[in-house]
């Protein structure tokens, strides 16, 4: 039986440019990479284009850490039961 489950993973704005320059290398539909600009653009949209799976973008703040901004990356997966 599968299941959908949720992945997510934590990067800073910097952290998460380079995130995508490395799992989505020329994907953008330019061919350049991802730039800091591109970024904040898609925080500010709440999620990845489509082309890049339409994964939301979650914006929250450790309570920790004064100042420090990091944005979550929602990931959902199909899974089998039976491999779990």
């Amino acid at each position: 039986m599968t299941e959908k489950k949720e992945k997510t993973a934590s990067y800073t704005l910097t952290g998460l440019r380079d995130f995508l320059n490395k799992e989505f290398k020329g994907r953008k539909v330019n061919g350049k990479d991802f730039t800091v600009s591109d970024v904040q653009a898609y925080i500010k949209r709440g999620y990845l284009p489509r082309y890049l799976g339409s994964i939301d973008i979650v914006p929250f703040k450790l309570e920790t850490v004064q100042g420090v901004k990091l944005y979550r990356l929602c990931l959902l997966y199909t899974s089998d039961a039976a491999d779990d």
